[in-house]
């Protein structure tokens, strides 16, 4: 077998050792000009350089002593704006402070020297070969950027010994940008070529996490920018517009321009290391970018629609490339294992994506909550569901049960709908918000326990792929966790024999959209298309037996002049033939004369708590487990009264881990997430036909987030026994306790009206200054009643209301009429 033109050139790069050597490859393998093509010897190639003396290059006696020889090459061609030189070391060691000695002498400064007739170029201009003494000699290619205190070094550097791998990244992807270019006239274009290897600092070797998320994170920035340029350019007709628009028709409706290029960004950075980690010797082969194997059939079509040669998105400078070859020769493997040996522990690929989005953006990673859902909770509340199923549904191997519809019913004593196949196996579990795909390799692991336990004997990988994957699925509207869930997933199926993932399991869509996609008029299979049919298809014809997850908390709040779509789809907009779901939760509210409080409802857990009872009990109404971690506002806020109502009337039992957590008060709590929102666990069972009541039972953890995470490992649900009677609206947590705090009046028993509090809704109100706060004031004390009623933001309450009187031994007390025409306002000074 011949080698190829690659393997000639890693062999040659093996055999420099010398810079005469470098040069002779340079010419041969990079197509530097010569004058005279038969200038090939060595004795000859020395020719085509100069020796500097060091006293002329005003290097001091006594400060050149590890500095034996400095070279300069001579210009090959008139417009060469390099200054390229070769430096020999003593000793085994790139000694910077030399360098930059060196350095200092050769860069043009704004003031002229003593030594103005020297020739001097500017940082950007040169390149430095810098050889080391010792055996075998160590090279180190280094340009230079201006950093904002110093001079930053970047570098290139190798040995003839090293792994053949390494070498062939040198010669096949990184050297190749230093060949001489076919036209010399455009110096900008060249400097930008000829510095493109240059992307680790010197010293930096991609050997830690936060090293290789910081890799990643500049270049998935400088994508971002380069897409977010793209598509203002466009002006909404090209490639990438075409694109977003097919996003946004079949996949997640909301996208805008700043979500796509970061969508796209971070596809194609964690695109490539997912690549890598799950096939690390076909990756990079080739120094063709884009046949890069992704294990997935959608990120792989999306990735080659992006980056792709036939794509016509033009993404040159990118720096994936670059990448890919840095990908290529880290030993990713082992970072992972030392990441997942940290103090978080657990999943390695989660938590290292928690440091890549704090390098990328963080505020990214705090709106998106992208905060890993803790190993013990995630282990905690499978487990739960896995004991709910053996116990209250008689399936012996839990969630690796392979049990019929036809078979529960007839072990719990339900009839099967008649929408539903009896023969369709009863399990199919959800997580409607998977992220970064916790839940899911948590449910693999946990099935293979239970099934193993169950049938010892029997094939656990047999029954994996035929059972258990065709029964998990997991929705994501974040491009980036995305792609991080199918690399953990492709991961953990590789460990288990490396069975190919099912491309149903992980769907990127909008969960809450109930919308089906458009059919496509397409003469090719489209894969952001068949990607949104399937998800939709899910939506509209699965009958999800268990709803499982971490569903995000953000309360929508809106602003002055805020017209656009807001969250929620089916379950605040319904869809057609189908009322919002939503009511479901305000109508209690309404009914109870609460219905001031229903704005507090519109946060998106209470959207996913809605979706999940929709899906496990009411699709067609019938048997159906839920098991959540969120807010925990749920559990006795006032303004939460609909959600209970809502649980009561749709489940059997309700189970409560209360968690804790509250980071905000004036006595703060140690939150299992690194969040000050407190959070907690519900488990909502219901095994046939509604019954006349709930049970609801409930649990209190306490400590700090360690003794908390014990608690929970050694927890079952038996253990949750604390019952909480009520109804409708009533709270989910005990009214009383042993302390004597219990025992006091409720504030509400004496004070009966309630309200949440004064707020402004306006910014004017607060003032920089006590001078401006008193002209505001003023303005507000001598304007007449219809203006002081529009700066005040009447609502419910108006400027001239009278509020209800309270009472008193069965008597109304005189009512205090608070009118702004009879008020007297006292100045700031009282």
């Amino acid at each position: 077998m011949t080698s190829g033109p690659y393997d000639r050139a890693m062999k040659r790069l093996r055999e420099v050792e010398t810079a005469e050597q470098l040069v002779r490859y340079c010419i041969d393998e990079l197509a530097w000009p010569l004058e005279e093509e038969e200038v090939l010897e060595s004795s000859d190639i020395e020719e085509l350089m100069f020796e500097w003396n060091l006293a002329e290059l005003g290097i001091q006696p006594g400060t050149s002593r590890r500095i034996e020889r400095v070279r300069q090459m001579r210009p090959l061609t008139a417009n060469q704006p390099w200054g390229i030189f070769f430096v020999e070391l003593a000793g085994p060691r790139l000694l910077v402070t030399q360098i930059r000695q060196l350095l200092d002498r050769l860069v043009t400064k704004r003031r002229a020297s003593r030594h103005a007739n020297r020739r001097r170029w500017a940082l950007d201009d040169l390149i430095f070969l810098v050889t080391t003494d010792q055996d075998p000699s160590e090279m180190h290619l280094l340009v230079f950027f201006k950093g904002q205190d110093k001079v930053e070094f970047r570098c290139v550097s190798w040995r003839p010994t090293d792994p053949t791998r390494r070498l062939r990244r040198l010669s096949d992807e990184l050297l190749p940008h230093l060949t001489w270019p076919n036209d010399e006239q455009d110096v900008d274009a060249w400097r930008k070529e000829w510095r493109e290897p240059f992307t680790l600092r010197l010293g930096e070797v991609i050997a830690s996490a936060a090293r290789l998320a910081d890799r990643m994170a500049r270049t998935a920035r400088d994508l971002r920018n380069q897409i977010k340029k793209a598509l203002a350019d466009e002006e909404g007709k090209g490639p990438f517009s075409g694109l977003m628009s097919e996003i946004r028709e079949q996949l997640v409706a909301e996208v805008d321009e700043e979500q796509f290029s970061d969508m796209c960004a971070q596809t194609l950075v964690y695109g490539l290391l997912s690549s890598r980690v799950t096939d690390p010797d076909g990756f990079g082969a080739t120094p063709v970018l884009s046949i890069v194997p992704l294990s997935n059939p959608f990120l792989s079509a999306f990735f080659d629609q992006v980056h792709g040669e036939a794509s016509g998105l033009d993404l040159e400078g990118s720096g994936l490339e670059q990448l890919a070859a840095d990908l290529r020769e880290t030993n990713v493997e082992a970072i992972l294992d030392d990441f997942g040996s940290t103090a978080k522990g657990g999943d390695p690929v989660i938590h290292f994506y928690e440091e890549f989005l704090k390098q990328y953006d963080r505020k990214m990673r705090a709106d998106a909550g992208a905060f890993y859902t803790p190993e013990p909770v995630v282990a905690f509340i499978v487990r739960g569901v896995d004991e709910l199923l053996r116990s209250r549904f008689g399936l012996k191997a839990g969630i690796a049960d392979s049990a019929t519809w036809q078979q529960v019913a007839d072990n719990v004593g339900f009839e099967v709908p008649e929408s539903i196949d009896p023969n369709k196996p009863f399990i199919s579990m959800v997580d409607p918000a998977t992220g970064t795909g916790t839940f899911l390799i948590h449910w693999l692991r946990q099935a293979k326990r239970s099934f193993t336990t169950a049938n010892p004997n029997q094939n656990w990988q047999e029954h994996l792929s035929t059972v258990v994957l065709p029964a998990i699925h997991a929705f994501e509207f974040m491009l980036g966790p995305y792609t991080v869930a199918h690399l953990k997933l492709a991961l953990h199926l590789h460990d288990e024999g490396g069975l190919p993932p099912d491309s149903e399991t992980i769907l990127l869509t909008d969960t809450l959209d109930h919308e089906p996609p458009q059919p496509k008029l397409d003469v090719m299979e489209d894969p952001v298309a068949a990607e949104g049919r399937v998800a939709a298809r899910l939506k509209k014809t699965e009958r999800f037996t268990v709803v499982i997850g971490n569903p995000p908390y953000d309360r929508e709040q809106r602003t002055v002049g805020d017209t656009g779509k807001r969250k929620g789809g089916v379950v605040r907009y319904g869809a057609a033939g189908l009322k919002p779901l939503l009511n479901d939760v305000t109508g209690p509210l309404k009914d109870a004369g609460l219905g001031n409080l229903a704005p507090s409802v519109h946060n998106l857990y209470v959207y996913f708590w809605r979706w999940a009872v929709w899906q496990a009990t009411q699709l067609p109404p019938g048997p159906g487990i839920v098991a959540f971690i969120t807010a925990s506002s749920y559990l006795e806020g006032l303004s939460m009264g609909g959600v209970r109502s809502l649980l009561r009337e749709a489940f059997d039992e309700l189970r409560i881990i209360d968690l804790g957590g509250e980071g905000r008060g004036a006595l703060t709590e140690e939150n299992v997430f690194d969040i000050q929102t407190p959070v907690a666990i519900a488990f909502g069972v219901r095994t046939g036909s509604p019954g006349s009541s709930c049970t609801v039972r409930y649990l209190r953890a306490t400590g700090t987030r360690q003794q908390k995470y014990e608690q929970l490992a050694a927890l079952s649900l038996q253990d949750v026994t604390t019952d909480i009677p009520g109804k409708g609206l009533d709270r989910f947590v005990p009214y009383s306790s042993d302390a004597i705090y219990w025992s006091w009046p409720r504030v509400t028993d004496i004070f009966p009206w309630s309200h949440s509090g004064s707020k402004f809704h306006r910014t004017w109100p607060i003032g920089e200054t006590k001078a401006l706060l008193q002209r505001r004031w003023n303005d507000l004390v001598t304007a007449v009643p219809r203006s002081r009623a529009e700066l005040f933001f009447e609502k419910e309450m108006k400027v001239a209301s009278t509020p209800t009187p309270l009472l008193t031994r069965g008597k109304r007390l005189r009512p205090i009429r608070l009118c702004w025409r009879s008020l007297k306002v006292p100045t700031l000074d009282h």
